[in-house]
């Protein structure tokens, strides 16, 4: 296969400014709807030599773009900025009663041919199976839908919250959240989904008392084991700091941790789970997972 330099150089540069808005950078995000515009997209096709969607309400059947209907209800159509993002989508991470025997067809279409094909209260993911994705809500397509000249109202929507300042984080001494390092313990010994745990703390502008940053690794790519787990560390972690600072909580699963779990990873973690390691198999069993931060700069 002869690689086309200019399709791939453009595919880094729009991953490259969807990276960098996620960051804040306000310039690199109106860059990345720019190009989004005239992007050659790869999505999944609704039929193949086998239907994947059946169950799923699309409005026609000549809709042959692959959706799924997530927990929330909504109409969601994976799209990819990179044919090599593609390959590792599988349907049935986000799709539980969808039964795949071959791999998915996939077409190639412009941002705008895309936009124009999507129903109006339907949503597009970019890259969901990658570190960093981005929500396409019904609203942004709505502009989308308009062109180039529409962009700064999505801008002027993205940023309108202050951009916080740049938190500094560092590694947390053994002698630090000594209840709550106890309590998590004694947590994850109940739930056998929990793999590692890690403990970070941010020093506020202000050097105030420091912020516990709880990093989770759980053997789940499933958005719903991930929430519950969430769920019941915030629970644990809020019980152990009544009095104090609530804990920041970040979690991902083992084989997409996602970014902001990897600023945990260089450090070991303070919580182990013995029985998962001992039956970790030699190979991923999935390579897919809808990352945490699904909704980088919503």
């Amino acid at each position: 296969m002869v690689l086309d330099k200019d399709k791939y150089q453009i595919a880094s540069s729009i991953d490259e400014n969807m990276l960098r808005a996620f960051k804040g950078d306000r310039s690199a995000a109106l860059n990345f709807f720019i190009d989004l515009l005239s992007h050659e997209l790869t999505v999944p096709e609704r039929y193949s030599n086998s239907t994947y969607c059946d169950g799923v309400p699309y409005p026609h059947i000549f809709l042959n773009i692959f959706a799924f209907q997530d927990e929330d209800g909504r109409m969601c159509i994976p799209a990819f900025t990179n044919p090599s993002h593609a390959k590792s989508f599988n349907p049935q991470a986000v799709q539980d009663n969808i039964l795949v025997s071959e791999p998915l067809r996939c077409r190639r279409v412009s941002g705008s041919e895309l936009f124009q094909l999507t129903p109006d209260d339907w949503w597009i993911i970019l890259n969901p199976n990658q570190d960093v994705a981005k929500e396409l809500s019904p609203w942004e397509l709505s502009l989308l839908k308009k062109g180039a000249e529409s962009i700064p109202e999505i801008i002027e929507e993205v940023f309108s919250q202050d951009i916080p300042a740049p938190i500094k984080i560092s590694a947390s001494t053994d002698d630090q959240f000594k209840s709550l390092r106890r309590l998590l313990i004694e947590h994850c010994e109940s739930d056998n989904r929990i793999t590692k745990l890690y403990l970070s703390k941010e020093i506020p502008p202000d050097e105030s008392a420091p912020i516990p940053m709880i990093g989770i690794l759980v053997d789940s790519p499933y958005l719903s084991d991930q929430d519950a787990v969430l769920e019941n560390i915030r629970g644990v972690a809020n019980l152990a700091q009544i009095g104090s600072t609530k804990p920041k909580l970040f979690i991902g699963s083992e084989n997409s941790p996602g970014i902001m779990l990897r600023l945990f990873l260089d450090a070991p973690p303070f919580y182990v789970n013995q029985i998962y390691l001992n039956q970790k198999p030699t190979e991923p069993r999935t390579k897919w997972g809808l990352p945490f931060f699904r909704r980088a700069f919503r």
